[in-house]
């Protein structure tokens, strides 16, 4: 096959072929551009004049509602919440799930635990805790590991958890501090 032009000239043509094509490109871009924002505009006038109303609106709200705020209800709203303070559960510890969540952190791999009681009934609440132990190990790392949780006034498990070597049963039982 013939080449009837020099390679300097063809590697010109090349390099314009693309210049061109690129130029299409960007035009392409460039007119969707203006088509995609004509068409958006009016959009984005609505939605613009939309907010101008609901700010409006917003302000008319809370000038009725500080024209028709009622000195006395101050008042009402303390002793409402007097009431209220009285009909909550007065305690200084955190919730159950919190004791649950604190048991469960410090179980190691050996321990699965199967039951949790909690006994608010009682002064100080206690919290007894059921399981499995696969090793006499994992189960002693446990019970020294639930001594050191601060809201635990007493950790207690009875000795005879210990009689076996494997797959130990247990319960222990954790009196909270008040």
């Amino acid at each position: 096959m013939f080449h009837l032009l020099p390679e300097k000239q063809k590697k010109v043509l090349r390099r314009e072929y693309l210049l061109r094509l690129l130029f299409v490109f960007l035009c392409f871009v460039a007119g969707s551009l203006v088509v995609a924002s004509v068409f958006l505009f009016p959009s984005y006038l609505l939605s613009s004049r939309k907010f101008g109303d609901l700010e409006e609106r917003k302000n008319q709200i809370k000038a009725n509602i500080t024209a028709k705020t009622d000195p006395n209800l101050g008042k009402f709203l303390t002793s409402l919440k007097g009431n209220l303070s009285a009909l909550k559960v007065n305690r200084s510890t955190s919730s159950s799930t919190a004791y649950i969540k604190e048991v469960t952190d410090l179980k190691n791999s050996g321990i699965k635990l199967k039951e949790f009681f909690i006994d608010y009934g009682n002064t100080p609440t206690k919290i007894i805790v059921s399981g499995r132990s696969s090793t006499r190990d994992s189960l002693t790392k446990f019970y020294r590991d639930m001594q050191t949780v601060k809201d635990f006034a007493k950790v207690e498990l009875p000795i005879s958890d210990f009689a076996q070597d494997k797959d130990i049963d247990f319960h222990m039982n954790v009196t909270l501090k008040n």
